[in-house]
């Protein structure tokens, strides 16, 4: 995975008409900077487009053409790919009205707006042709509508982007702000923050991160400024922030209550082998708190219990995460869970907590698209899945668990739109037809 980043800082306008913000490109350098050390980024992956010096070329200048033909060849100049993250990064004016929203380049013109400024809908058509699986759109600029000269506070309008994340300064109708003396507008500062704050590994942690330090910064100037954050289809917690690992974080007695359920799971996995329905229930019942903490659990602190547990490798391990993903599916788990599954030698009852757990998360549509779309995540779960089906045959003794594995590595595949021919061997999709297993 890699990360990369088109940083635009407008400081000075060519017409006299819209004032000059003197911050805009040192906010966007210190930005840059705080990217290449604390967050993940290469130099080479990183494009900045400011004026800092007369005899800079004029295609690093942030003007309209530059920044158009710029996004138009990205594909030229960087090898982006699915797995990768994109952050376009913006701090300057903008306008808008109920009609859309534009931002404002060094060449753009107060009398020719619509002509020389950039439409947001326009540059989220640019940004979508790049191949990058998570996009994030950053204007760190106002969002109250034209009224006469532009000043500092005057910038974007009232109609969010919604094809990615983006993220706001501020609400509609409201003002962003820098504090008088100091170099960083709020929102900056704040993802600046977040960006060196490595335990900030989802787009919901950087949120967090920056909108307690702008209201707090705010309070203490006495202004009113609440960043605001969009994503259409995802929730924000499940959607990485740069391309960082899961870092193991957790407070004590989530811990502490996890390892007590993995511990009793473990005991019974000993103890109790199901051969008949009724043998369910214990572990119905050793998992039964799980519906409470899915309300008030923290994502973070189980990601980090999670991942810690899968890469840990061992078999109740790996059974104890397949059966709490059971209960709560989380997209950002799943290729941990089926590269832990590839490594970890196990049979029997782990395998249909494993198979429960990726049917649980392949439930969101989100999931299973991705699966489609991304060719190398769809070889490594027919793999799995063909490996299951393989390894559970139709002896004695084994034919109970070997119709659960199958039937759901069935459903699995109906899912995915995957042939079970192409999965199962023979002799299991004869004993498929022969027990009328049904999705």
């Amino acid at each position: 995975m890699e990360n990369y980043a088109f940083l635009v800082g407008v400081s000075e306008y060519l017409d006299p008409n819209i004032a000059n913000l003197n911050h805009s490109c040192h906010a966007i350098t210190q930005l840059a900077d705080s990217l290449l050390e604390h967050g993940g980024f290469k130099k080479a992956n990183i494009k900045i487009f400011r004026k800092e010096a007369e005899s800079m070329d004029l295609l690093e200048y942030p003007l309209k053409y530059s920044i158009v033909s710029s996004l138009k060849r990205l594909g030229g100049s960087w090898n982006i790919r699915e797995d990768d993250f994109f952050l376009f990064y913006f701090i300057g004016h903008g306008f808008g009205s109920k009609d859309g929203d534009e931002i404002l380049m060094m060449d753009t013109y107060f009398d020719l707006l619509e002509e020389t400024a950039i439409s947001i809908a326009f540059l989220t058509q640019l940004i979508r042709e790049n191949r990058a699986g998570r996009k994030l759109m950053v204007f760190d600029s106002c969002r109250n509508e034209v009224d006469g000269r532009l000043g500092l506070c005057d910038g974007l309008g009232v109609k969010p982007v919604r094809e990615f994340t983006t993220l706001y300064a501020c609400r509609p109708r409201e003002q962003a702000y820098i504090p008088r003396g100091e170099e960083l507008p709020l929102l900056t500062n704040g993802f600046i923050r977040a960006v060196k704050d490595r335990d900030c590994i989802s787009v919901q942690d950087m949120f967090t991160t920056i909108t307690d330090f702008v209201d707090d910064k705010a309070k203490d100037i006495n202004v009113t400024q609440h960043p605001e954050i969009v994503s259409i289809d995802r929730d924000i917690r499940e959607i990485g922030f740069l391309s960082r690992e899961i870092t193991v974080k957790t407070s004590r007695s989530f811990a502490e209550a996890v390892r007590s359920v993995n511990a009793k799971l473990n005991e019974l996995y000993e103890t109790v082998y199901p051969k008949r329905a009724e043998s369910y229930q214990p572990f119905m019942n050793a998992a039964s708190p799980l519906r409470e903490w899915r309300q008030m659990i923290d994502y973070n602190e189980f990601r980090a219990l999670a991942f810690e547990m899968l890469t840990r490798g061992k078999n109740g391990d790996l059974y104890t995460v397949s059966y709490l993903l059971r209960w709560i599916p989380d997209r950002v788990l799943f290729e941990p869970l089926v590269d832990a599954v590839s490594r970890t030698k196990y049979r029997g009852t782990v395998s249909w907590q494993v198979l429960d757990a990726i049917h649980a998360i392949i439930g969101d549509g989100e999931m299973t698209e991705r699966i489609r779309r991304e060719e190398k995540l769809r070889k490594k779960v027919i793999t799995l899945l063909r490996k299951e089906a393989e390894e559970h045959p139709t002896r004695k003794g084994s034919l109970f668990i070997s119709t659960v594995v199958w039937g759901k590595i069935y459903q699995i595949c109906k899912r995915l739109e995957l042939k079970p021919s192409d999965i199962f061997p023979q002799e299991a999709l004869n004993r498929l037809e022969q027990s009328q297993t049904t999705v």
